[in-house]
């Protein structure tokens, strides 16, 4: 009698450990199916930002990052990625400098410097499906002047642009 009730038992754990194994495997296959990133949140709130123009802020449920989007559609987040591996160079020995623009796939992602009203671009490369460019660049052959210079990646698809973090790159004689 207690041999059955223990077989009993045994067959019933076995059961329950079978059901939990398919719990976890179906909610693997969903989240592999369906990703939290590609839901996007109905949760909007309307921001003013300081020169007056219209913003709104939307807060993704998949990891409550917070992203400025304009009013027409919808946002291109700004690219990522080390924009320089030297913060100091030479006009007449500085080595090649290397920028890293990290954003969204097959989008045109270009080089921007400006010290005071002058711009200087590099020349803007698509990032392909890897959503990745490496810009190798002398900063003597694109013009750059002594003095500090601000560094930007800014990507750009389908008329919508979005700018990077600030590096700032000293440029002596």
């Amino acid at each position: 009698m207690k041999n059955k009730k223990t077989k009993k038992n045994n067959l019933y754990y076995l059961k329950l450990i079978l059901l939990i194994v398919f719990l976890i495997i179906l909610t693997y296959l969903s989240f592999k199916i369906f990703r939290p990133s590609d839901i996007t949140s109905t949760k909007s709130k309307r921001v003013v930002s300081s020169n007056n123009s219209k913003q709104y802020s939307s807060t993704s449920n998949s990891n409550n990052q917070t992203q400025s989007i304009n009013s027409q559609s919808p946002p291109i987040q700004p690219p990522s990625g080390q924009l320089l591996n030297i913060q100091v160079v030479s006009l007449t020995s500085g080595p090649s400098l290397e920028s890293i623009c990290q954003t969204i796939t097959n989008a045109t992602c270009n080089i921007r410097m400006t010290q005071a009203s002058v711009i200087k671009n590099l020349i803007a490369q698509n990032t392909g499906n890897s959503g990745i460019v490496i810009f190798e660049w002398n900063a003597a052959s694109i013009g750059l002047t002594p003095g500090q210079w601000t560094i930007e990646a800014v990507v750009t698809q389908n008329s919508k642009s979005a700018v990077s973090h600030k590096e700032f790159l000293e440029v002596t004689k």
